[in-house]
């Protein structure tokens, strides 16, 4: 339903605000729509297959299905290393 209400306001947006802020405000609104616990990218996706036949119908729905699909992309991300007690020790000296 958040969705649908979203698409309305971005196919409206195109003669107001510009349609890079519609489509990021819009993307915001639809993450702060997710119940707790669910995972953004699996939304984003099942979100993306609904909005992907109706890109055509503005910039800002287009540029709210790009934000979706950069959300499907998980970032494999390492921890950096502080350096464990070596770099305390050398921090002492």
């Amino acid at each position: 339903m958040m969705l649908a209400r979203i698409l309305a306001d971005l196919r409206h947006a195109e003669t107001g605000t510009a349609p890079e802020a519609a489509a990021r405000a819009g993307f915001v609104r639809w993450v702060l729509s997710l119940p707790p616990g669910v995972p953004v990218s699996a939304a984003a996706a099942a979100a993306a297959v609904r909005v992907r036949p109706q890109a055509g119908q503005g910039r800002a729905v287009a540029l709210f299905l790009k934000c979706l699909d950069e959300a499907c992309v998980t970032a494999n991300i390492a921890p950096e290393r502080r350096g464990g007690a070596r770099a305390r020790r050398r921090g002492r000296a």
